[in-house]
């Protein structure tokens, strides 16, 4: 965390987005560490919210872009490769494009709340030839509500620790609220891969 805290000091609203756009890739923390330190930054008065949180959205709407590209021009060399290197991820990959064939846009939305599927959901869009008209009006959306969420729990939490003023029954819907997202959108992903037979990515 030192490492970021001073890669963000130094350069500011770049290494936001910098950092939130190989971020959508796990790298080199979840997301959600990451935004809600500069929660905790804004708090702080390190950081302005609305530049913080405009600069947070397009880290992550060119990140869930260049995987939608990935998955779209480079499908069976990615599927290919990971097959080779990393099978689990394949099938990974194989359950979010079937579930999303399947239960249709939606699952764009779901997913990006999701650590570790958001990749996968925006990948596999791009496996699939969702067209852009259709997948950017549902995964953009997504990626404001969990940045401006995200950066007001850090805020909250950063506020708990100096002042002790945490608004506990709003902090607690919001918090309660993204804990049942998560473990709806977790079931019926793991229903899904219940039913699958087979991976639909490799003949």
């Amino acid at each position: 965390m030192e490492t970021f805290y001073a890669f963000v000091t130094s350069y500011g609203y770049l290494a936001i987005f910098v950092l939130l756009m190989v971020g959508v890739l796990g790298i080199p923390l979840p997301d959600e560490i990451l935004v809600s330190f500069i929660g905790y930054l804004v708090f702080h008065e390190e950081m302005q919210f609305w530049p913080a949180t405009l600069v947070v959205m397009a880290g992550g709407i060119v990140g869930v872009s260049v995987n939608y590209m990935i998955g779209r021009v480079c499908g069976d060399r990615l599927c290919t490769w990971l097959e080779h290197r990393y099978p689990q991820k394949l099938k990974n990959l194989g359950y979010v494009t079937t579930w999303m064939d399947r239960s249709g846009g939606a699952v764009l939305f779901l997913s990006y709340f999701l650590p570790g599927i958001r990749h996968w959901a925006t990948v596999g869009a791009g496996v699939l030839r969702v067209s852009p008209a259709v997948a950017a009006p549902v995964v953009f959306p997504a990626v404001m509500i969990w940045s401006v969420a995200f950066i007001w729990l850090g805020y909250q939490v950063a506020q708990e620790g100096a002042y002790g003023t945490l608004n506990i029954p709003l902090f607690l819907q919001v918090l309660s609220g993204v804990i049942i997202l998560v473990v709806s959108c977790r079931y019926l992903l793991f229903r899904k891969k219940a039913n699958l037979d087979s991976v639909p990515l490799r003949d």
